[in-house]
């Protein structure tokens, strides 16, 4: 905190001998107009959306103002801090289906959380001010992952954050001092990283850490050490545990045989694959599959007949036992809805199940019933007891189905514009920004897809609609990532 006053107080007194501060935005504003536009438009969005948004100016390549990057990159740094989302949750196990779990998860892949935006500040500053980038990541507000239960769904995804935490040894620029002295105190925050462990989902992430940053001698004995002792103190988390366990057993294959990492495991193992286990993590093909690589694995790598704390695992120490619990999700369409969007998959793929052609979709006929396809969506009403968040991605998935199918034609317009209409008046938006946002940006996304002629159009008009979020991400997407 004193570089960064002492750094801060430098800045000032620079500034003030330079020129004043109102000269230095009209240069920006005469240099760079349309960068120096998408961060005043920025400031008026959400913070996750400003702080993206900023990060984004600050990374393009026609920005060459070192003063104003790391300008940009503090105040996205600080702005994240306001998200509603603290950080990204996955759905393990390579699953995929419609719930709406899933979608919380697909709307996590944006990176529009907290610790995701503060974890791309420090990135960015890396290549800017080491020094800068050391400080945010000492202001960073990492809160442990949770423990779950078996009918938790999603599990908290950590790898980003320690992919930068273990940079420092790389890094050694943005400490002060003497050589050794970086050395160590570079070490020691990797070390107070692993330290501070609490779940399963940040083993894989930390080894990894630690093969990474290629510590030498001592350090790295002790940071592998340090993991070791984290192994044997995880509370029993099953879904956590099996959820990670494929890349934990693939960073752990990567150590040495001799490594003090091995009887650990060992015990690690077989702890948590004996005992009361989640339901769904005992059946199917895949993931009692990652449990019998997992113990293939260390047999393989680690044990040794010589040493009882490194024998070889057996079948009968890892009896497990059913707790009879599973994944529970929310799906979000009913047996009558699927019915209905069965229907609509009609119009992409006729009868026969092969997909019409944009000639074949020229026809009154079709059109026509594409017209009551797009009325019966916009008719959709909200169930009694149904909640808010399953109606809106009821409503949302009929209508990204819909835009999506036809070819372009005024009708095509007509439904965008009712999806428009849908989604700026949700109230789904105000509690659920992020998620909301998902959904039209995979419309605009698959659209674009199927005809990048229309990408211009599309972004064109949320640039037009005056809600904050829609018209940034335009702005940002056109001048940002212009296409012809």
């Amino acid at each position: 905190m004193v570089r960064t006053l002492a750094l801060t107080i430098f800045l000032l007194c620079a500034t003030a001998q330079e020129r004043p501060r109102s000269e230095i935005l009209r240069e920006r504003q005469t240099r760079y107009p349309d960068l120096y536009a998408l961060t005043e438009l920025a400031r008026a969005a959400p913070p996750e959306f400003a702080s993206v948004a900023l990060l984004r100016v600050a990374e393009c390549p026609r920005l060459t103002d070192p003063a104003w990057k790391h300008e940009l990159i503090e105040e996205a740094f600080q702005s994240a801090a306001g998200a509603q989302n603290t950080r990204r949750r996955a759905m393990p196990g390579g699953r995929f289906e419609s719930s709406l779990e899933m979608n919380e998860a697909v709307a996590g892949n944006l990176e529009l959380d907290r610790i995701s935006l503060q974890v791309r500040a420090v990135r960015d500053m890396l290549s800017v001010d080491p020094h800068a980038a050391l400080d945010l990541f000492q202001r960073f507000d990492f809160p442990p992952p949770r423990t779950l239960t078996c009918s938790d769904a999603l599990v908290d995804n950590v790898v980003d954050y320690y992919a930068v935490a273990g940079v420092w040894p790389t890094q050694l620029t943005a400490f002060e001092g003497p050589p050794e002295r970086r050395r160590d105190e570079a070490a020691a925050l990797v070390k107070a990283r692993v330290d501070a462990i609490r779940s399963h989902v940040e083993i894989a992430p930390a080894a990894a850490m630690i093969l990474n940053a290629e510590p030498s001698g001592p350090y790295e004995d002790e940071l592998i050490n340090s993991l070791a002792g984290v192994l044997a103190r995880l509370p029993h988390d099953d879904r956590s545990f099996t959820a990670s366990l494929y890349e934990i057993t693939s960073a752990f294959a990567k150590f040495p045989r001799t490594s003090a990492i091995a009887a650990p495991d060992r015990a690690y193992l077989v702890s948590n694959l004996s005992g009361a286990r989640c339901s769904d993590n005992l059946t199917g093909d895949w993931v009692p599959k990652v449990a019998e690589d997992a113990v293939k694995s260390f047999n393989d790598n680690f044990s040794s007949p010589n040493d009882p704390a490194l024998a070889p695992i057996r079948g009968e120490e890892i009896k497990a036992e059913n707790s009879g619990v599973a994944a529970v999700t929310e799906r979000i369409a009913t047996e009558q809805e699927q019915q209905k969007f069965d229907a609509m998959f009609q119009l992409n793929f006729g009868p026969k199940g092969r997909g019409l052609t944009d000639a074949e979709k020229n026809t009154p006929e079709w059109r026509a019933s594409f017209t009551d396809a797009v009325k019966t969506v916009g008719d959709i009403k909200q169930e009694p007891g149904e909640s808010d968040k399953k109606f809106f991605y009821r409503k949302s998935g009929a209508f990204k189905m819909i835009v999506v199918i036809a070819p372009p034609s005024p009708e095509r317009d007509t439904a965008f514009d009712d999806y428009f209409h849908f989604l700026t008046t949700s109230d789904f938006q105000r509690d659920h920004l992020v998620q909301w946002f998902s959904e039209i940006e995979g419309a605009i996304s698959l659209s674009a897809s199927l005809y990048p002629k229309e990408r211009n159009k599309r972004l064109q008009e949320m640039a037009s609609s005056g809600h904050p979020v829609l018209a940034l991400w335009a702005r940002l997407s056109l001048v940002l990532s212009p296409q012809p």
